[in-house]
């Protein structure tokens, strides 16, 4: 004999019945969806170690330094002598230093926003530099600001700097050319904005790259995983 009650053999009660089951089921696998922070386990102390303590002040350091070079450089376009070159050349070793530093954490926004290539592209191109100087345009910030990136940054500041045959062609060469004293300016001030562009990009109160870096997790576009970072 058939002990089961009929209605539980009715297909509406077997229905009420199996979603009594499915339907919590599926809102829990939904909450386990959701985005949520990773812990504070080892890994992750590491990476706000890091950030906090190698990569912020490095970026602090190399927007420090480029605004002493920048200095530096508007000192010698207005006395050139051996002191002020050998003061701006100094600036530059200076700010060199961080720089280089840098390029053990040189993702994201030095990527994603040209900016390594911006600050310190290798080789620069050395005839169009002269072509600049040589030209009749005014050497604005904003034209510097539209050149290849061959043309401006760390090595076009170099160029200009020291690769001549002895200090005094290079304080001939500023002194007797105005528009190599004004290319040499404009470029230390866009290499100036530019590294200050980069440590916006990472700061809180900028891009906010830094959080996320800091901050893996599953609502982390860039980062989802500590693995990841």
């Amino acid at each position: 004999m058939n002990w089961r009650r009929a209605d539980e053999r009715c297909p509406r009660h077997l229905a009420r019945r199996w979603a009594g089951v499915v339907v919590p089921a599926i809102a829990a696998l939904g909450a386990a969806c959701a985005p949520v922070p990773l812990g504070d386990g080892t890994k992750k102390a590491v990476v706000r170690e890091i950030a906090t303590s190698i990569i912020s002040p490095t970026l602090d350091q190399i927007a420090s330094r480029a605004g002493a070079m920048s200095s530096a450089i508007q000192h010698l376009m207005a006395d050139p002598s051996q002191q002020s070159l050998d003061a701006a050349r100094q600036a530059w070793r200076d700010a060199r230093i961080p720089w280089k530093e840098s390029e053990a954490f040189s993702l994201g926004p030095a990527v994603d926003l040209r900016l390594g290539a911006a600050i310190d592209q290798v080789p620069v191109d050395v005839a169009k530099i002269e072509v600049e100087i040589g030209g009749t345009w005014p050497l604005t910030d904003s034209y510097v600001e539209t050149l290849g990136a061959n043309r401006r940054g760390f090595h076009a500041i170099e160029h200009l700097l020291f690769r001549a045959e002895d200090d005094a062609s290079v304080l001939v060469s500023l002194s007797a050319d105005p528009r190599r004293r004004d290319f040499l300016d404009a470029l230390s001030g866009n290499l100036e904005r530019k590294v200050s562009e980069l440590r916006l990009a990472w700061a809180p109160e900028g891009g906010n790259y830094l959080g996320r870096f800091i901050e893996p997790g599953t609502s982390n576009g860039t980062y989802p995983t500590i693995k990841s970072v």
